[in-house]
């Protein structure tokens, strides 16, 4: 059974990243650049703390840096 998930993914097997959450959120949303590159900023840093990003899903990491930014930037 792996070898057969193996050759229909190609090989081709990730592990879920933040950018795999905050893209589809972020894209087609009319979201100006400045609030794009903090989000990418924040993302970098959370990354730093390991503890931290491993302690909640990704998907509420990605939630609450889109907020944080959004604060940020008083949007």
């Amino acid at each position: 059974m792996e070898s057969y998930i193996l050759t229909i993914t190609n090989f081709n097997l990730q592990f879920p990243t933040l950018v795999n959450f905050i893209g589809p959120l972020t894209k087609d949303q009319g979201l100006s650049q400045e609030f794009k590159k903090t989000v990418e900023i924040i993302s970098k840093i959370i990354v730093l703390d390991f503890n931290l990003f491993n302690r909640y899903k990704k998907l509420h990491v990605s939630g609450r840096i889109l907020y944080i930014s959004a604060r940020l930037l008083k949007m």
